[in-house]
């Protein structure tokens, strides 16, 4: 199809693109291992300076391929985090020179906004539109980046003064999802085929909004993303797309560590004297010790090789008494010269907390001191000590921290882990409650009107045994037996729904111009209430009876049937009931009045 032939010419102009700059950089490799070459600083430091801008253009490149390819495979992760939107923009800010060797002015507003997106996505975006904007503006051109910032969401805009796009191009590119780059403002420039040959495969816009169109997918805290263009040709163009507003993380922290800092502040403040004496101990010795390595140092550049040796033993002697009173037994002293490994070493294995720079210091005084007396074993004894230590010091220790940092957060983990399973568990007795419960509650008693209504409804279907009684008689007795059976066979399902103590019916004998009455549990006389309620016509309640009258629409007119009547328990809330009382009502009414 027209599509993915489009799609196939855009990988392969990115292809075609990427090989001439690996060319250059074969015959710039080619010329720096050339004798002229390398005997000219000035100019080796320019090569280099041009192959790190090509392999920087290849590497665009192919993160523009690969994040096509994420996408096409939909294997695109985010990690979305509140970030300040600042440091991009001072990133961006070092870029400045290639806008320069165009003699282009490139402006970016600091701003305060955090945004909650993903980050790495957030500066390609950023980095492909300003790219954009740096190819297609001539050069006396600008170029500017800022962001305004809304209520709920963070708009970032890049505007330049280049030579603008036309509404059907502006069009294109907003309203396709893949389009051929090649013809993008190419009718409307004198020069169509420079333009054309200064064009890239257009995966860079496409990359833009295929990720607000990701971000859109993700959740409705990102509904506020969007890709647009403003655009006036032979003016410029505002390329710009909104984020999420985000919040700034350091509330929660500086919460939490004034809530901390509170909890502790009585314990801190009775332990506060005595901790600045013990520090002032504790680093006394350690201040001599450093004091005396600077004196054997100086008296090393005056040729007192043997003072510096006595200075440098005193130094020994303050560390040796700091490592016996703030370390625990058994104790190793260090000495000038020994057949052992330096003690030092063992020092720093246990991680004794002193001051190995001052070691280090005086080791490498005490060798250079034998060393001009010609006492070749201490020298090399003092020389191994301090080429020990010294690679101890040089080391990356970031690895082991982190370990001991796993090892002491042992704890922690397990507590989060439990907390965390808590959370869910609370999560679930919640939703049951509040959700899963209440939709079950509203099924079964749909379920049980229902099943009134199947009982109304059978009950109802009474025939006279004997086809020759006269009409008249046949009706007396419809209207007592219909009540009768309402009341039997409906009285269970009722009670399980609404707790009731007794289920009673009148039925209206227009030939007898009163009420029939039948009850279950059996109610010889008419409560008071029932006759109330038909007469009104509404509802009408007492201490244990509620009433309902039945009423039915006939011919443009309200009709009283009769009344349904309940006669509540102690411990019930019948207002909380009433719907469905009336949901009774109404089809007992249609039913009685059928009958």
């Amino acid at each position: 199809s027209k599509r993915e032939n489009l799609i196939k010419k855009a990988c392969f102009a990115i292809v075609a693109d990427i090989s001439p700059y690996i060319g250059r950089i074969k015959n710039e490799l080619y010329k720096l291992t050339g004798k002229d070459f390398a005997k000219d600083s000035l100019v080796k430091k320019e090569k280099y300076q041009y192959l790190d801008e090509l392999i920087t253009i290849i590497n665009d490149y192919n993160d523009i391929l690969a994040l096509w390819i994420k996408m096409k495979q939909g294997s695109l992760n985010l990690n979305i985090e509140n970030f300040a939107l600042d440091e991009l923009f001072q990133l961006l800010a070092k870029g400045r020179r290639t806008f320069e060797m165009k003699r282009q002015t490139f402006e970016i507003s600091p701003t305060t906004a955090i945004v909650k997106a993903d980050k790495a996505l957030t500066l390609f975006m950023i980095n492909t539109l300003t790219e954009n904007a740096r190819k297609y503006t001539p050069e006396g051109g600008n170029i500017y980046l800022y962001a305004n910032i809304a209520e709920e969401y963070v708009e970032i805009s890049i505007e330049d003064t280049g030579c603008g796009l036309s509404p059907a191009d502006v069009e294109r590119i907003t309203g396709k999802k893949v389009y051929d780059s090649h013809s993008i403002g190419i009718q409307e420039t004198a020069n169509a085929e420079e333009l054309k040959r200064s064009k890239g495969s257009g995966f860079g816009l496409m990359n833009c909004k295929g990720i607000i169109e990701t971000y859109r997918k993700t959740n409705k805290l990102f509904n506020v993303c969007t890709f647009n263009i403003e655009s006036t040709l032979g003016k410029g163009s505002r390329f710009y797309f909104r984020l999420p507003a985000g919040v700034r993380k350091s509330l929660g922290i500086i919460s939490c560590l004034l809530f901390f800092s509170l909890c502790s502040c009585g314990h801190r403040l009775g332990r506060e004297a005595d901790l600045a004496a013990s520090d002032t101990a504790y680093e006394q010795l350690l201040v001599e010790a450093s004091a005396f390595a600077d004196t054997a140092y100086y008296c090393n550049v005056a040729g007192d090789y043997l003072p510096a040796l006595q200075y440098i033993d005193s130094a020994m002697s303050r560390l040796n008494r700091h490592y016996q009173e703030y370390a625990p037994p058994p104790h190793t002293c260090m000495s000038l010269v020994s057949d052992e490994s330096p003690v030092e070493l063992a020092w720093w294995n246990s991680t004794f907390n002193t001051d190995f720079h001052v070691i280090l210091d005086i080791r490498n005084e005490a060798a250079v001191a034998f060393l001009a007396l010609k006492q070749w074993e201490a020298y090399n004894y003092n020389n191994i000590a301090y080429t020990s230590l010294y690679k101890l010091l040089g080391e990356d220790q970031s690895l082991e921290g982190y370990c001991r940092q796993l090892e002491a957060s042992t704890s922690n983990k397990t507590v989060g882990v439990i907390l965390c399973s808590l959370l869910i568990v609370a999560f679930f007795i919640g939703y049951y409650l509040f959700f899963v419960r209440k939709r079950l509650t509203d099924r079964w008693n749909l379920e049980q009107v229902m099943e009134i209504n199947r009982k109304v409804f059978s009950s109802s279907l009474v025939h006279s045994p004997e086809a020759s009684l006269e009409a008249l008689e046949r009706e007396e007795e419809t209207l007592k037996e219909i009540p009768r059976r309402i009341v039997n066979e409906a009285f269970d399902a009722v009670n399980e729904l609404l707790s009731i103590e007794s289920l009673s019916i009148a039925v209206f004998n227009e030939t007898s111009g009163r009420l029939e009455f039948a009850s279950s549990p059996l109610r010889e006389a008419i409560p008071e209430v029932v006759q109330r309620c038909f007469d009104k016509q509404r509802y009408v309640s007492d201490e244990t009876h509620r009433t309902l009258p039945l009423l039915v629409d006939t011919d443009g007119k309200r009709e009283c049937v009769g009344v349904l009547c309940l006669e509540k328990r102690e411990d019930t809330t019948p207002e909380a009931d009433r719907l469905l009382f009336e949901l009774i009502a109404r089809y007992v009414a249609v039913v009685v009045f059928n009958a």
